[in-house]
């Protein structure tokens, strides 16, 4: 058999190299000695996480070639340019045949009686995705060319693939897509589950910012990732709707993405209010607060608005004591538009003697809209004598959505936001457990990464009948090691989440997916694959039926600031209100009866072939009844069922194979031996001998 080991210059560089440059060298070796190689599944199967060595150390002669190559290294006395510490391109052909490619590594220089050798390793291509870009965060790369403006306009059309951005593109991955505004409810009021109001067909919603916040797609972070870590990739997967749908929420529920200013404080004069005339609420400023100097006047208690499509949010907590059983009604007076009207009665009760705490608040979801010196105050009527208290409070914050932030989407401050913080390596590495993926280097080209799937590569390999090259003399059978007693699958729990509440118990988590085996002897009790860091979204049918909003929802009360975990979600696409429209203050959407859902399923309405993003089987409430095609059952049950079959087996056993066999042979193929097939997860591999394979029995393949 006649065997070649080739090496390459250490000053060669192949990244710009079509083809093995000129300047390689035929070492000589032992002509007796074999050059034995181990070949692992997870080896190849999973280099994002690991690097590999595929030959076992042994020796080459200090003969004159190889003397010359390693630059008389072993020579203490002479100043050697051969780097030990540096890689060395190596290709080992059997027979024509490439059995290796890798590096060289330079272990051992042995001079004995003047005979020089070198102890050498070879190792295969190293690939560690993880190492590369575990330090590095999302903010780390350069988003500048996803900054636009954040109007109306831009909110649909990102909708329709049609963002326009105002920078220019310099990755060329950004499309009109890569950016996504899908309806997200980001509060708990009330009006999501009201039913619509019977005097209008358009619905209040929130504004921009409690339901429009940007969803970045999850392939072009993932590309840009790849690409500024040296990496290309490969995929069916990665380049089919199953993923390019799938977006990030970018900027994430827990930060003020265009600093809405604070809701600023301040106290009604005390005082007693007697009989049935409507009397205004007199507050005294006693914050004297900026905010309210500019646009609140002491004197009249009238609220003036200094600018158009100015959101006016105001929480009012009187505590009032009544000195006999007596009607108390409190209404709101305004020249502006909105939810509320002129004269609106916001409060009315019957309230026995003694004293009451009163709270009323508009939120954001009730809003009150003025234009420039339009007004709004608050007045009182009492059946009774009553008496303000000193404890009682005014609540006012406003927004003017076209004076009081600039409407560009910066990157740095506004797009990001704390999603910035996002490891690069746990991002891809959700993926991985989400997906089951493997993760293999090209051949041809170790930087460019196969990303597959487990159940899509496992058995698209060839099938190749080793019948004749077993030595069947000796068969040893061992079970296969490492298995629990449950295994479960899930996300991350979100605390303190409203949506996810009624599904997360103590102990158990309905989104998740618990695998109980049929064995009684295990290694070890639990198994968990974890997607770390993400959690799932609750959805559900919301404005009495007419919109299907995924929610993500602070619980804490608190908490001014809630970092939420990451969110993945589909894209299903533009959805239309079957019969009200809605209206989104101050980004100029009115009489607007589409909107874009994002959603744990793939397809909506929800079919047999619809597939989600939770572990479990699960129904979302939004028809169409239970998910089966679940992240398990499509993604990770193949996988499941065959390690912990009753009669899965590790066969190792010896075989004759030849540099023709290692050559057409991959992981994914099948072996036959005798009608029976079986996946191969080991090969210590001998030319001109038997090898030794680890082979797994499958009792279904």
């Amino acid at each position: 058999m006649k065997r070649i080991l080739v090496v390459y210059p250490q000053d060669i560089d192949f990244t710009a190299a079509a083809s093995y440059p000129t300047g390689e060298v035929v070492l000589d070796l032992y002509k007796d000695e074999p050059i034995p190689f181990q070949f692992k599944v997870d080896d190849f199967t999973n280099v994002a996480e690991k690097s590999s060595s595929n030959s076992k150390s042994f020796e080459l002669p200090g003969t004159k070639v190889n003397n010359l190559f390693f630059n008389h290294i072993y020579d203490i006395t002479a100043d050697s340019e051969f780097n030990a510490h540096k890689q060395t391109r190596v290709i080992y052909k059997e027979n024509g045949v490439d059995i290796f490619s890798g590096y060289l590594q330079l272990n051992d220089i042995i001079n004995k009686n003047d005979n020089v050798s070198y102890e050498i390793t070879l190792f295969s291509e190293t690939v560690n995705l993880k190492d590369d870009i575990s330090n590095k965060n999302i903010r780390d790369l350069d988003f500048e060319e996803l900054n636009h403006n954040y109007t109306g306009t831009d909110v649909k059309n990102s909708w329709t693939d049609s963002l326009t951005y105002t920078a220019t593109a310099v990755s060329g991955y950004r499309d009109g897509g890569t950016i996504k505004y899908p309806f997200i409810r980001y509060n708990t009021n009330t009006s999501y589950t009201a039913n619509v109001p019977a005097s209008t067909s358009e619905i209040q919603v929130p504004t921009g910012l409690d339901a429009f916040r940007p969803w970045i797609n999850c392939r072009y972070l993932l590309r840009r990732i790849l690409a500024d870590a040296g990496y290309s990739y490969t995929s069916t997967f990665l380049d089919s709707t199953d993923f390019t749908k799938l977006y990030l929420d970018a900027q994430g529920a827990g930060a003020d993405m265009l600093g809405y200013p604070q809701l600023v404080a301040d106290t009604p004069d005390t005082g007693a209010y007697t009989g049935s005339t409507w009397t205004t609420i007199d507050f005294d400023n006693s914050s004297a607060n900026s905010f309210i100097s500019n646009i609140y006047n002491t004197s009249t208690d009238v609220l003036t608005a200094v600018a158009d499509d100015t959101l006016i949010i105001f929480n009012i907590e009187l505590n009032i004591a009544v000195a006999s059983i007596g009607l108390v009604k409190i209404r709101l007076k305004t020249t502006g538009s909105g939810y509320y009207t002129n004269n609106q009665v916001i409060y009315s009760q019957t309230l026995t003697a003694g004293n009451h705490t009163i709270n009323i608040s508009n939120n954001i979801f009730q809003p009150m809209i003025l234009d420039t010196s339009e007004t709004i105050s608050f007045e009182i009527s009492v059946s009774t004598s009553a008496t303000l208290n000193s404890s009682s409070s005014i609540t006012f914050g406003s927004l003017s959505f076209f004076n009081n932030y600039n409407p560009i989407m910066s990157i740095d401050n506004n797009l990001i936001g704390f999603r910035g913080e996002l490891n690069q390596w746990n991002f891809i590495k959700g993926f991985i457990d989400k997906f089951n993926l493997l993760i293999m280097a090209d051949e041809d080209n170790p930087s460019n990464l196969i990303i597959e799937p487990y159940k899509d590569w496992v058995d698209s390999g060839n099938t190749l009948d080793w019948t004749n090259k077993i030595d069947d003399r000796e068969i040893k059978y061992t079970t296969i090691s490492g298995l629990a007693n449950e295994v479960q699958f899930m996300h991350t729990e979100d605390t303190p989440e409203w949506g996810t509440i009624p599904h997360n118990y103590p102990t158990l988590n309905k989104w998740a997916h618990y695998f109980y085996p049929d064995i009684e002897i295990s290694d070890k009790e639990i198994e968990k694959v974890e997607v770390k860091g993400f959690s799932s979204t609750s959805i559900s049918n919301n404005f009495g039926g007419q919109l299907a909003v995924p929610a993500i929802i602070n619980t804490d009360t608190s908490l001014s600031y809630w970092p939420n975990k990451p969110r993945i979600l589909y894209d299903n696409g533009v959805q239309t209100m079957s019969t009200h429209t809605y209206r989104v203050i101050g980004l100029g959407i009115s009489a607007e009866d589409d909107y874009l859902l994002f959603s744990p399923v793939d397809i909506y309405p929800i079919t047999a072939s619809t597939k989600s993003l939770d572990f479990a089987v699960v129904n979302y409430g939004i028809g169409g009844g239970a998910v089966l095609q679940s992240l398990y059952n499509v993604y990770w049950s193949k996988y499941i069922d065959e390690l912990y079959h009753k009669d899965t087996r590790i066969a190792k056993v010896k075989a004759y194979l030849t540099s023709k066999d290692i050559s057409d042979f991959s992981f994914n193929s099948i072996v036959m031996i005798k009608n029976r097939k079986y996946r191969v997860k080991l090969i210590d591999y001998k030319q001109d001998a038997l090898s030794t394979l680890e082979l797994i029995t499958i009792k279904d393949l």
